[in-house]
């Protein structure tokens, strides 16, 4: 995820299990506004468990936008700029969310879910490790712990 200052600000790729659904690859961004700059689009069958999965934020100075990728794969790119519409400073964010104490993070105590190769676009295009990532969890039943700090962790629920 690539997030700004104010709370609404933030484009990320990744994968959810929505009730109802099947596990699924999706694209989200946010400008930040009230008029209509967000989006959420679901991708069927490029998510599968037990694979290792990618899933890219970056942004082109080119484009002056920020470009989503999915396994390698171009599935799209903000329709406004960060630069235009984004307050400073912007940073990279790596979450396994849940959105209420019903909702499970990956990976049960026996069978951790990893979270490897953690990187970080810099201000000049080029990628690097991530600097202060600091591991947080909203409640009780969701754990993690780092592998090696700061490029990979793992997360659990420990219902």
């Amino acid at each position: 995820m690539v997030a700004g200052y104010w709370p609404s600000e933030y484009a990320q790729a990744g994968y959810a299990q929505l009730p109802g659904f099947a596990t699924r690859a999706f694209i989200e961004y946010d400008d930040g506004s009230e008029s209509g700059g967000w989006s959420r689009i679901f991708y069927a069958g490029i998510w599968s468990n037990g694979a290792q999965h990618t899933y890219t934020v970056s942004y082109s100075a080119q484009t002056a936008k920020l470009h989503f990728q999915i396994d390698g794969a171009s599935k799209g790119t903000t329709p406004w700029s960060p630069d235009v519409v984004w307050h400073a400073p912007w940073e990279g964010q790596f979450y396994s969310e849940t959105l209420d104490s019903g909702d499970d993070v990956p990976g049960t105590a026996g069978a951790r879910a990893d979270w490897s190769l953690l990187k970080v676009q810099t201000t000049l295009g080029t990628w690097k490790n991530p600097d202060g990532q600091v591991l947080t969890s909203d409640l009780a039943a969701y754990k993690n712990g780092w592998t090696t700090w700061p490029t990979a962790f793992q997360t659990w629920t420990s219902r």
